[in-house]
Formats: C-alpha cells, structure tokens, sequence
C-alpha cells in the first residue's frame, strides 16, 4: 500500500512538473486515493483477522469433535476400546475374513479375584490395577491388533491375521507380565499379593457369526476360571 502511493504521489508529482494541471484538483484526488487505499487496508486487515479468528475456532471445533470421538469409542479409566466400538471392529474383521483376506483370534481375559483386589486395597486401588494391565496388554499386542475394556475386569483382545498358536503366545506372554506386579504388602509368605488374569481363546471361523466366536472364547475362559484361575485355555 505504500508503494502503491508512492508511486501515485510521484506520478502526480512528474505529471504537475510536466503540464499544466489544476493542482488543487491533483491534491483532491491524491488525498482521495489515499484515503480509498488505507480503506482498503483497513479492510484487508479485518478480513485477515476473521480468516484467523475462523481457522482458530474451527481447529477448536475440531478438537473438540476429535475429543467427543475418543469418548465414544474409549474406556473412560483404562483409555481402551469401549464394548460398542471393538464390536464395530469385530464386524469389520469378519467380513474381511469372510471375503477371503486376513483372520483373526480373540483373547478373552477376566482378571482373577478382582473382587479381592477391591476388598483390600479399595475402589481406587483396583482402578490402578485396571490401568496396569490395560498397559500391559498394549504392550504385549502390535499395533495392528486391538484391545478392549468389555465391562468391570474383562477385557479382549482382538489379534488380526493371528490364529490360535500366536494367540496362545500373547496370552502367555501378557499372563506372566501380570504374575510380575506386586500390588502391596498382604498375608502371603512373602509378604506381597499379586494378581493374575484368566484367558480364552478362539479363532474365527469363516461366515461364522460373531456371536458365536465370541461364545466360544467366553466358555474357554469360563474352563480357565473353573480350572483353577490363572490358566489359558484355547476353544475348540
């Protein structure tokens, strides 16, 4: 803009300086081109401050859709799937597998004695063990597989492409990381009390329905629970 009347004004300048012209009108329509151009600058800078004042309500909008999302599809404690998410991914995966592409295997686990767990250490200290072996199972799965807080302390695992061998090997890996916590001082021997997870596996068959996979990993875990707790069991 002050080049722009710069260059006005020293054309005006050179075109007085050159002929004979009404000065008084050359200065009316300088002072009038001067005043149209700091309009126009005023006007720019209002439009460039609306474009920043959209661009930063709409990333806030955004951030707030992405919040409401994560919400709906997270565990609000543990920060896993939800239930109704990790069943919208079972549906995805089945009809993958069932148009000829990658399987998949469930591992459905229940924490033991979880109940004892609340007892001794309160609410609060079984919302920590919760978000342990939240951690821990992410740490044992890839990042192409899933895990999910059904409801209290069960949880699944939802392995893409894997089938019941590979399931087996997290079960056991992500069983031993759980037997490695201390949770504090308790009456047994050695003066620690630990935890230990439960586990049912099952692989998907294909055009099979969901419901039936998932009730077939619910009543291996049931065998691994009655066998005694602290147990692996592979369906059939």
């Amino acid at each position: 803009a002050g080049a722009t009347w710069l260059a006005y004004a020293v054309a005006s300048a050179l075109l007085a300086l050159s002929m004979d012209v009404d000065l008084a009108m050359e200065a009316m329509l300088l002072g009038f081109f001067t005043f149209l151009l700091v309009a126009m600058v005023y006007m720019a800078g209002e439009v460039t401050a609306l474009r920043a004042a959209f661009t930063r309500r709409r990333e806030r909008l955004n951030d707030a859709l992405a919040r409401l999302s994560d919400l709906a599809m997270r565990d609000e404690l543990t920060g896993l799937y939800n239930r109704r998410y990790i069943m919208e991914v079972l549906s995805q995966q089945k009809a993958l597998a069932d148009r000829g592409h990658v399987g998949f295997a469930l591992c459905y686990c229940d924490l033991d004695n979880f109940k004892l767990v609340n007892d001794r250490f309160g609410h609060a200290g079984g919302d920590e063990v919760l978000k342990q072996f939240a951690e821990i199972a992410q740490s044992v799965v890839r990042t192409m597989d899933y895990v999910a807080r059904l409801g209290g302390e069960e949880f699944i695992l939802v392995l893409v492409g894997a089938d019941h061998k590979e399931a087996l090997n997290v079960a056991s890996r992500l069983a031993q990381r759980c037997r490695d916590i201390v949770l504090g001082p308790d009456a047994d021997s050695d003066g620690t009390m630990h935890f230990s997870v439960s586990t049912g596996i099952a692989s998907y068959r294909v055009e099979e329905r969901l419901e039936d996979v998932i009730q077939r990993a619910d009543s291996a875990l049931y065998r691994a629970k009655t066998g005694g707790r602290d147990q692996i069991v592979v369906g059939p």
